[in-house]
């Protein structure tokens, strides 16, 4: 089997399915009987790489010089003292509802150092680390197989990781997206639906340049 594909890839009329009978038989659930408020949270995760700058979005550098600022202005957010980029009119208007972690950094400058990282939430890489080979049983386990694994026992799939594999420009598959060390029956439901051009890249890639998302 391809490495880069688990059992648990479908394609998007298997997701519609599937998510159609899980919202059906939990409306079903949520008429009959009062159920009690989940206390567990669902959470997208929107990862992004090469996706649009810091500074052409929420930090502004507004006191930076000309070349090393953005083009575009600020604009104030119902937070005080909190401004974004001008083309973001809606989350400034909702600032209440999300926050900005400006302490989290990795000490590499490296981007598949930095993707495992991220993806893993592990500062240290694994003894005989290797950005050429990736996917790799040696990685650290990606978030989403950590709480496929945590949620085991849920009838769903705890976690889903669409529309596609991030790649790097050489076309090699990003670290930190997979079970790695846990073992293949711990992949999350990776969800390939990103529609491919013709010379068989991921449209999705070229329009935005975008990672995976996930969604726990």
């Amino acid at each position: 089997m391809n490495r880069l594909h688990s059992t648990h890839f479908v394609d998007r009329r298997q997701m519609l399915k599937g998510t159609a009978a899980g919202a059906l038989g939990a409306a079903f659930t949520s008429a009959g009987v009062a159920a009690e408020r989940p206390v567990t949270k669902s959470v997208i995760f929107v990862f992004l790489t090469g996706g649009i700058s810091h500074i052409d979005t929420f930090d502004m550098k507004l006191d930076a010089p000309d070349g090393i600022r953005g083009e575009f202005k600020s604009i104030a957010t119902r937070t005080p003292g909190v401004q974004v980029c001008e083309h973001l009119p809606l989350l400034a208007q909702r600032s209440e509802m999300w926050s900005q972690l400006r302490s989290m950094a990795t000490d590499s400058s490296g981007h598949e150092p930095a993707c495992h990282m991220m993806l893993t939430g592990r500062l240290d890489l694994p003894i005989g680390f290797n950005v050429n080979d990736s996917p790799s049983p040696n990685e650290w386990p990606t978030i989403p197989s950590v709480i496929t694994y945590s949620l085991r026992n849920t009838k769903l799939p705890p976690a889903a990781i669409l529309p596609e594999p991030s790649v790097n420009e050489a076309g090699r598959v990003r670290p930190g997206q997979y079970a790695g060390r846990m073992g293949g029956q711990w992949e999350a439901w990776h969800i390939d639906i990103a529609a491919k051009s013709g010379n068989g890249v991921s449209e999705w890639h070229c329009r935005v340049g975008a990672c995976a998302q996930f969604v726990y």
